[in-house]
């Protein structure tokens, strides 16, 4: 049996909708405020919310905007009923999420319609993302232990070899594998927090993150940052080079950040000592922003490309380099996240560049 949270302050009204549902074979659960309200979508967690906007306490807008910030019932559907027919009105109470609207005074017909309409598109929604999860389980289990097994296996190698001959090792040998113990420890490290980033981005709402504006000055010192940081951590102090044109993005922080040392460790991991890194920014024709970060390494196959979202270690058999096809994964989430488009163009063994095409901000387009 479906339950549906009736929020309204006015009795004679809620009671007689709630008579209407019991009728169709609906559990009825009533609030006379929104402060009841979502304390009793938390208690009761129902499939459907039908509420009013004019309330004491705590108004239907305000209500909305606090159960799409919650885990529990960030995905319910929400049919408002007001008698403020105006357009602003009901543009103001879906850019906070409710799933329709309902002006008052309504005739049962026009409530149970758009009750069925949003209960069926929830369980459209409900599957989709079933069959995506789905997916992303085969995803995971069928490439992240091959992720695994490269520093997991020097971790437990290395260990094995001191406790069966720890009389074999002197000082100098023991600095080595702490060295090795070390590097893949961080490895795998790396390999957990970017699986983990993963998982929450892959159903996070585009909505949370494709409003954040970062300015061209931090865009700039974040680069810097990350350039300064994995360059010297490969020993590659000016191989990498940074040239962009000052502008504002719709990005977080957070994204440009991680984006930026992925992309960056990658171009140094598989390209050599010595060979260039190009950071490149330009603003497009087209009133968007292209952010490019090309190597001269070995680049890949067309055919590798498609593997991204997967996981896969590209010519593994080849490279003992691991941890490629994760990073990127989550590269291109976060870019997609963020309204943006990313692709790699590939030089057939001349290495490749990778390419971010992202919105600015209104001042710059």
């Amino acid at each position: 049996m479906k339950k549906i949270l009736i929020i309204e302050d006015e009795k004679p009204l809620r009671d007689e909708i709630a008579g209407w549902l019991i009728f169709e074979g609906f559990q009825a659960i009533v609030a006379d405020d929104g402060i009841k309200g979502l304390d009793l979508i938390r208690t009761n967690q129902p499939d459907l919310i039908l509420c009013d906007i004019m309330m004491p306490g705590l108004d239907g807008y305000s209500l909305i905007a606090k159960l799409r910030e919650s885990p529990v019932g960030y995905n319910t559907p929400v049919i408002m009923m007001s008698a403020l027919s105006e357009r602003k009105n009901i543009r103001k109470g879906m850019s906070l999420g409710a799933d329709d609207y309902l002006t008052k005074p309504f005739t049962r017909a026009e409530l149970f319609q758009a009750i069925h309409a949003r209960l069926k598109g929830s369980e459209r929604q409900t599957e989709t993302t079933a069959e995506a999860l789905s997916d992303l389980k085969y995803r995971i289990l069928s490439t992240l232990p091959h992720e695994l097994k490269t520093p997991l296996n020097g971790i437990i190698g290395f260990g094995e070899m001191l406790y069966d001959t720890p009389e074999l090792f002197n000082k100098e040998d023991l600095m080595e594998i702490g060295i090795s113990l070390k590097t893949s420890g961080l490895r795998l490290s790396r390999l957990v927090q970017n699986f983990l980033a993963f998982l929450s981005l892959e159903y996070s709402d585009e909505k949370k993150w494709n409003n954040e504006e970062i300015n061209a000055g931090q865009i700039y010192a974040l680069l810097m940052n990350e350039i300064s940081t994995v360059s010297s951590s490969y020993d590659r102090v000016g191989d990498i080079s940074l040239d962009i044109e000052p502008a504002n993005l719709l990005i977080s922080r957070e994204f440009i950040q991680k984006i930026a040392f992925e992309l960056l460790d990658n171009a140094c991991k598989f390209s050599g000592k010595g060979t260039p890194v190009k950071v490149t920014g330009k603003k497009t024709v087209n009133g968007l922003y292209k952010l490019d970060f090309c190597d001269r390494g070995r680049g890949m196959h067309p055919n590798q490309l498609e593997e991204i979202g997967s996981f896969i270690q590209f010519d593994r058999k080849y490279y003992e380099q691991q941890g490629m096809g994760l990073g990127l994964a989550l590269v291109g989430k976060m870019v997609q996240l963020s309204g943006g488009s990313f692709t790699i163009e590939n030089a057939a063994e001349e290495g490749i560049c990778v390419s971010l095409i992202l919105k600015l901000s209104e001042g710059d387009i």
